[in-house]
């Protein structure tokens, strides 16, 4: 375990750096708003492209992958819309408790395969990306228009649109295109692509940093505690009972776990405000997750993977 932790170091002692250098005001609003720009929209599915189009896919079968992970979340997903009552008081918190439980950090996700597992763990983490994004994307969607914003769900082509327009799927779609057909990266190309990559771990995770807000921690009480418990905890166990239960070993299940004991979103904050989630809920949970994700990952990867 202590292994784990020391691993992890890195990547939470950027986080930190990221959430100092916002603190004491070196850099702006607008600069970390930029920085976030560039990382989505450029550096990070450039990191998935080259991850993706030069792993090597050999005896890695996506079909369990994907049934362990999707049936493992469904299970904890659809737990939570049953005892709906006892997770919140309201629908707007039950909403943001549901997005704590079920979205992942992707930028932590990356830092973290990459130190742990090298390229062949960040191409399998990015298979967990591409199948489970569009996914929950639309399971918190409904969940949202369902119990807080009735009338304001998005259309079934909407959705399909904005899913199919996000940076990190095209990122892997394309990728794994290059890598299957075997066209790959050609010359000049993958170097430049390396040097991206390498940018795109380091400013995301101090642009993660930089968006927590320890001022939200405060209140919620219960709603809290379930959604840090149902994603640290309860979440990597039915993943990993999951890929028992499909057949998934070796580093492909490491990933796994380490997919599902990911700290949530931050992006789960804006879905929130955009369709009347609890915000300011969501807030508490994105920052005392992420915190807590410090001893938790460790502890699950130790155990789990």
């Amino acid at each position: 375990m202590l292994a784990v932790f020391f691993a992890l170091v890195p990547t939470f002692l950027l986080i930190a750096a990221g959430y100092g250098l916002r603190r004491i005001r070196v850099f702006d609003g607008p600069f970390w708003i930029g920085v976030d720009r560039l990382f989505y929209f450029v550096l990070f599915p450039v990191l998935l492209a080259r991850t993706c189009a030069n792993a090597r896919l050999g005896g890695l079968e996506l079909g369990p992958l994907a049934g362990a992970l999707l049936v493992g979340a469904g299970v904890v997903a659809a737990s939570l819309v049953a005892g709906r009552r006892l997770v919140a008081a309201d629908g707007p918190g039950f909403t943001s408790v549901f997005q704590g439980v079920t979205r992942f950090n992707s930028v932590v996700g990356v830092g973290i395969a990459q130190a742990l597992y090298g390229a062949q763990g960040l191409a399998v983490f990015g298979l967990c990306m591409a199948v489970m994004i569009p996914v929950l994307n639309v399971w918190c969607v409904a969940v949202l228009a369902r119990y807080a914003a009735p009338g304001r769900v998005p259309t079934a082509w909407q959705q399909a649109r904005a899913i199919a327009r996000n940076p990190l799927i095209l990122g892997c779609l394309a990728g794994f295109a290059l890598n299957v057909t075997g066209i790959g990266l050609p010359g000049p190309l993958d170097p430049a692509a390396k040097t991206m990559a390498d940018a795109a771990v380091a400013l995301g995770l101090l642009a993660a940093g930089a968006g927590l807000d320890l001022r939200a921690i405060g209140g919620g009480g219960r709603a809290v505690a379930i959604a840090l418990a149902g994603r640290l905890l309860v979440m990597p166990v039915a993943v990993w009972l999951m890929c028992r239960l499909f057949g998934v070993d070796g580093l492909t299940r490491e990933i796994a776990v380490l997919w599902a004991a990911m700290p949530t979103a931050p992006a789960s904050y804006t879905l929130a405000r955009q369709m009347g989630g609890d915000a300011r809920l969501m807030a508490t949970i994105i920052t005392l997750m992420t915190l807590a994700a410090a001893l938790t990952m460790p502890l699950m990867l130790a155990l789990l993977a």
